[in-house]
């Protein structure tokens, strides 16, 4: 019996075709957290160019792009339809499951590498080798828009389907030799939609 991250791997990838589904996430462009993601890329200096790790079918990409609608974006997700959505604006958009998806990708692929609730599926055991594969694919900074468990413990919210998990994020990035040496900063969020918590900004050293 499948569990923690493979068990809610297979629930996004194996979702079936539902353009209802599809255009529910396409409409959430609109909500605050996105605003947030945004104005934390906009601290971030000298960017060009933005991989999201589990994209859907592109509402935070469209969010980032007509902010900075110059940027080169791209990313990833499980879901063969969402990405299909996704592929009409940025054709680069990868389906699979993080982090093997992004293997044959080059390090510093993108200046930012960015994950909006998508961490949150995955458990603590494979958390560390996520968080490793965007170190090495951001030339430049990792951006976390999750659940966050502040205080060093990890904290999970069943909803029936999967275990959704609220990381330590700092603790974890602090203890991470992929992270030796970035600046990492942290801002509480409270949304009564979603269970969003915390918004992480790691910098690369220059």
């Amino acid at each position: 019996m499948m569990s923690g991250t493979a068990q809610a791997q297979a629930f996004w990838a194996d979702h079936p075709p539902d353009p209802a589904w599809v255009a529910h996430y396409a409409s959430s462009v609109g909500q605050p957290h996105r605003a947030v993601v945004v104005d934390a890329l906009r601290k971030v200096p000298g960017w060009s160019s933005l991989w999201e790790v589990g994209c859907h079918c592109g509402p935070m990409l469209w969010a980032v792009q007509e902010a900075f609608p110059q940027a080169r974006l791209g990313g990833c997700d499980l879901n063969q339809e969402a990405v299909d959505h996704a592929r009409q604006c940025w054709p680069g958009v990868r389906c699979g499951a993080f982090p093997a998806v992004s293997a044959p990708l080059p390090d510093a692929s993108a200046d930012v590498v960015l994950s909006c609730y998508t961490l949150a599926y995955v458990s603590p055991d494979d958390l560390d080798a996520a968080l490793e594969e965007m170190a090495r694919l951001a030339r430049r900074a990792v951006v976390l828009c999750e659940p966050v468990a502040w205080d060093g413990r990890t904290g999970i919210r069943e909803d029936g389907r999967f275990v959704e998990w609220a990381h330590p994020y700092m603790h974890r990035l602090m203890r991470h030799d992929a992270y030796q040496g970035w600046l990492a900063s942290c801002a509480g969020l409270s949304y009564d939609t979603n269970h969003l918590s915390g918004l992480i900004v790691a910098e690369r050293p220059s």
